[in-house]
């Protein structure tokens, strides 16, 4: 094919597209965003696809099969003035990785990840060559949120509101995230539009099933797993009532991201009923949540995406069999919500926990698992959707 440029002529020699090929653009680190790499190993176990590109900043470094990994550029110790070089470097990276493996299919996540995809696509376009793209988004992100956030993300949101069209799939982490993207998009096609929730792997079930303790009448242990901060969650209010139990409750905080102000905040509270514990490696979280009680969940609610939100963590909790105390404020946690049998799933306004919240938690009840589905069965509905598009 010849593409003509004022008078000179440029021939661009492109092989076929590899078919059974995929790649992964994910912005984020996936090493913190288990939904991703979990489907990362599934498609690195499928024999169906002889080759699987992975583009991302990462420090995931693990060694699957029929993965070629290509870890971009990291930004945890770049300073703020150099990191639109650093974004500029993981697009023309990623868009370089896409047109030399060629994949016919291309997942990406979130807005932030799409620019690489966008003119990979466009490019194909020109050679007549058809690209499969299934976009996920891990958050849902409002309108005028964007028009707040950066102007990176607005340009890369632009980009998609002008590719909709041609997407073979749009992917939500619940119903009432896909039914506001909808209403925020009512000229997307909602026939493209699912609902790919974050479940843990099968794994977990099995290693729960066989190694669930028996729950000790000792102090109530409280867990809580994942990003922290002291305005926009009720972490304060959940500190002061397990120091109010004087010993009858602890809670243990693992996290891989707190600001100063909430690491100056358990500096100051010293209290031995409450640790803040690094995060522990996602692989190992079933052999400690088997040891807790309860898992709580602490979102103030204050954008959208937190009221209608049904974290990761309450699927994690419930895996492992734990009690799930949750904001009130969380309309997507609201289905999930049961009392007559453990584990039980609790809603509690954080502003004034029940004096009784101890004796309620450490009743008796008759324990009956809680049965979700499992990573593997949202995965394989999309693998069948994949091969469908072939």
């Amino acid at each position: 094919m010849a593409i003509k440029i004022g008078q000179k002529r440029f021939w661009i020699l492109l092989n076929p597209l590899r078919p059974k090929s995929l790649a992964i653009i994910h912005f984020g680190d996936i090493s913190v965003y288990p939904p991703a790499f979990n489907l990362i190993r599934y498609f690195s176990a499928s024999k169906k696809y002889s080759r699987i590109l992975v583009s991302s900043r990462s420090r995931f470094d693990q060694k699957l099969n029929n993965v070629s990994y290509w870890n971009s550029v990291s930004f945890e110790h770049v300073i703020r003035v150099l990191r639109l070089p650093g974004y500029i470097y993981f697009y023309v990276k990623a868009f370089c990785c896409l047109v030399f493996n060629r994949p016919s299919h291309v997942i990406y996540y979130e807005s932030l990840s799409y620019p690489p995809v966008y003119f990979y696509q466009r490019l194909m376009h020109l050679f007549k060559r058809k690209i499969h793209i299934y976009c996920h988004y891990h958050e849902y992100t409002a309108p005028e949120d964007y028009e707040k956030g950066m102007a990176l993300d607005r340009f890369s949101h632009r980009l998609e509101v002008r590719s909709y069209s041609v997407f073979s799939w749009i992917s939500h982490t619940n119903a009432y995230r896909k039914a506001l993207f909808l209403e925020n998009h009512t000229e997307v096609n909602p026939a493209i539009n699912f609902i790919f929730p974050n479940y843990p792997p099968r794994s977990w079930k099995q290693y729960v099933a066989t190694n669930l303790p028996a729950k000790a009448q000792q102090a109530l242990r409280i867990v809580y797993l994942g990003s922290l901060d002291i305005v926009s969650m009720y972490t304060p209010e959940i500190c002061n009532w397990v120091i109010k139990q004087n010993g009858a409750a602890m809670l243990d905080i693992y996290s891989h991201q707190f600001d100063s102000s909430t690491e100056r905040y358990f500096c100051e509270l010293n209290s031995a009923h409450i640790n803040l514990k690094r995060a522990i490696d996602y692989d190992r979280l079933p052999e400690t949540l088997v040891h807790y009680d309860v898992g709580v969940i602490l979102y103030k609610g204050l954008t959208k995406n937190y009221i209608y939100n049904a974290p990761n963590k309450y699927f994690e909790y419930a895996a492992c069999g734990l009690d799930v105390w949750y904001p009130r404020e969380m309309t997507g946690m609201k289905s999930y919500r049961q009392t007559i049998h453990k584990p039980t799933v609790l809603e509690l306004d954080f502003n004034n926990l029940p004096e009784n919240l101890l004796q309620i938690a450490k009743a008796e009840r008759e324990f009956v698992p809680t049965v979700h589905p499992e990573a593997e069965d949202v995965f394989d509905h999309l693998l069948k959707y994949i091969d469908s598009r072939d």
